[in-house]
């Protein structure tokens, strides 16, 4: 049986979040080196214009370190996938039958995946009322990412 409770939240993520429960911050947890890591070959289209524009703003609100990448990624493809299914079923929307609801349970499950990877990432809006920018002058909503 695995553990019960949320998961915890990042170093980074609770800082940026300020001192919400009467606990310490645990400062002796590992922290992998602030570095950007590099946007991987196999992204393409959609996915690799959403790497451009959301992996500079989290790398920025340091909540994106080197070892990060490849939630970003799996962020990435799953946001490009949602697309395309959300694209499938407007196509379909005429249509009835299995296919139909095939697409858009597609759909509905990748929008999902990249929900819980945006709430990971700092990405979703309930993830950003928790934050507090104090006084960083970064501009994190400029409307470019649909989930931002």
């Amino acid at each position: 049986m695995g553990r019960r409770g949320p998961a915890p939240k990042p170093l980074a993520l609770r800082i940026l979040e300020g001192r919400v429960q009467h606990r310490a911050l645990p400062l002796d947890s590992p922290q992998p080196r602030h570095a950007m890591p590099p946007r991987p070959a196999m992204l393409t289209g959609e996915a690799r214009a959403e790497w451009d524009r959301q992996a500079p703003r989290l790398f920025a609100l340091g909540v994106l370190t080197e070892i990060d990448g490849t939630v970003l990624t799996m962020y990435c493809q799953n946001f490009k996938r949602w697309l395309q299914a959300e694209s499938d079923v407007e196509r379909s929307l005429t249509a009835t039958g299995r296919l139909s609801r095939l697409r858009t349970v597609t759909a509905h499950r990748y929008g999902q995946a990249v929900q819980q990877l945006a709430d990971k990432l700092g990405l979703s809006p309930s993830a950003r009322i928790r934050l507090q920018h104090g006084d960083r002058d970064d501009d994190f909503d400029d409307g470019a990412g649909v989930l931002s």
